[in-house]
């Protein structure tokens, strides 16, 4: 019997998650996935991080208001597969519904990841996107609002070079948010409009 060797003609290669991900547009069809995502992400890290803050009936309808948010900006999803493990809202600056205090700034909302992918860098994908939509859309910065004590969230805007901004604080469903902003040109991309 021959002893024959058998060679590899492929390359090995690791297989990452990040090749089975997909950042779309929503559509109307989306809004019942979307807010089930958001009131889960919401409630289930609330609960986690802050356990003392209960959401509120007005705010889990709120989050499941994705057709306000889509008819006012744009929502996005980030699907793994079919399924969709993540979404963030970005708010046009001239909608009434946006809650930015600077001209010029797209309103950030909205922003989750469904809890099973925390800590795998998806935050940055929607991140990225936000602020390739807002570029496009030759705003000059983003703004948003962190629950106050969400340390972890705020240390991720700020990690990304958002800015902490007192003059956004505002009470939300009764809960004091934080302001934060992003000057798109501070970010080492040229903004669309120079």
């Amino acid at each position: 019997m021959m002893n024959i060797q058998t060679k590899e003609f492929r390359k090995p290669r690791s297989r990452d998650i990040f090749d089975f991900i997909n950042i779309r547009q929503a559509s109307c069809l989306d809004d019942d996935d979307i807010g089930d995502l958001l009131v889960k992400s919401f409630t289930e890290t609330y609960a986690e991080k802050l356990p003392h803050i209960a959401t509120p009936q007005k705010r889990i309808s709120e989050l499941r208001n994705v057709k306000n948010r889509r008819e006012n900006g744009e929502v996005c999803v980030l699907e793994l597969g079919y399924r969709i493990i993540g979404t963030f809202s970005l708010i046009r600056s001239d909608s009434n519904q946006s809650e930015s205090w600077i001209q010029k700034a797209g309103n950030l909302r909205c922003l989750a990841i469904d809890p099973e992918f925390h800590g795998l860098g998806f935050s940055e994908v929607l991140l990225n996107e936000s602020e390739r939509i807002a570029r496009s859309w030759s705003l000059s910065f983003i703004c948003l609002h962190v629950q106050k004590g969400a340390d972890g969230v705020a240390k991720l805007y700020k990690k990304r070079g958002y800015i902490r901004e007192p003059h956004g604080d505002f009470e939300s469903h009764g809960l004091p948010v934080e302001g934060y902003f992003l000057r798109l040109s501070d970010i080492g991309m040229p903004l669309a409009d120079q």
